[in-house]
Parts: structure tokens; C-alpha cells; sequence
């Protein structure tokens, strides 16, 4: 069984995918470790980009003191990385 969402990104998708099947590891890596991942989006305003993810149930934001990107992590373990310009 799996949970997917969609989400438009400009002219793009991008499909996340929740598995769920009996056999599957829960291990969560971290994105230091072998098999890590994390999906990286460039956003034009970060304050006004996390109004929406600071309200939706099970994500966790993370936003490092002084840096220009949060992460937010997934309730199956995604890590999605939300960056300020450069």
C-alpha cells in the first residue's frame, strides 16, 4: 500500500511516495548516511514559503540558526530542504 502526493514545482512534478508493506525496514536514515536522501527546492521568499508546511500535522521543520534554508522532515523520514536564493 502506499500514501502519494504530487506537487507542482513550475512547470514540473514531483511525486512522494509513502510505502507500506510488511517486510519494509523502518530504519530512518539521517542524510549523512549511506542510502540518505533529501529533495532540495529553491523557494523566492522562505518566511512566506513556510506559513503553509508550519501547519501541516507530522512534518517537522528544522531551521538551523543564521542559515538561509529549512528542512522539513517528512512523517516517513523525507527530508525536504527549502532554500532562500542565493
Amino acid at each position: 500500500m502506499a500514501n502519494y502526493a504530487f506537487v507542482r514545482l513550475g512547470g514540473s512534478t514531483v511525486e512522494l511516495i509513502e510505502w507500506k508493506v510488511p517486510e519494509q525496514s523502518q530504519h530512518l536514515a539521517n542524510n549523512s548516511d549511506w542510502s540518505g536522501r533529501h529533495l532540495a527546492i529553491s523557494v523566492k521568499d522562505l518566511d512566506a514559503t513556510m506559513e503553509r508546511p508550519s501547519q501541516v500535522p507530522g512534518l517537522r521543520l528544522m531551521r538551523p540558526s543564521g542559515k538561509t534554508f529549512v528542512y522539513a522532515r517528512t512523517r516517513w523520514g523525507l527530508y525536504l530542504q527549502l532554500m532562500a536564493p542565493q
